[in-house]
C-alpha cells in the first residue's frame, strides 16, 4: 500500500550454488517472509543456524542483503532491481 509493505506471509526455501562471501551454502536456506520497516523482509537461515541471509526489498526496487556466518561480522550488499 502506497509503496510500503504492510502484509506478507509464507515460507521460502532458497538453494544456493557456489559460495557467497566465501561461505558454502549448498545445503540451502529457509525462513518465513514478513514486512519490516515498510519493506519485504526475507530472513533466511541454514539448518544449523550458523549462516544467515537477510534480504530486504523495497517497493522502488532497492534491496539490501546481510550475510552472516559463524560469528564473523556480517557482510552487507545493496543494489536496485
Amino acid at each position: 500500500r502506497d509503496g510500503v509493505c504492510d502484509r506478507a506471509e509464507g515460507q521460502i526455501r532458497a538453494t544456493v550454488t557456489g559460495a557467497i562471501a566465501g561461505v558454502n551454502l549448498a545445503q540451502g536456506l529457509s525462513g518465513r517472509v514478513r514486512c519490516d520497516r515498510g519493506a519485504l523482509l526475507i530472513p533466511l537461515a541454514s539448518a544449523s543456524g550458523g549462516e544467515s541471509l537477510n534480504l530486504r526489498v523495497r517497493a522502488d526496487g532497492r534491496w539490501e542483503a546481510e550475510l552472516g556466518a559463524g560469528g564473523v561480522l556480517p557482510q552487507r550488499l545493496q543494489g536496485r532491481l
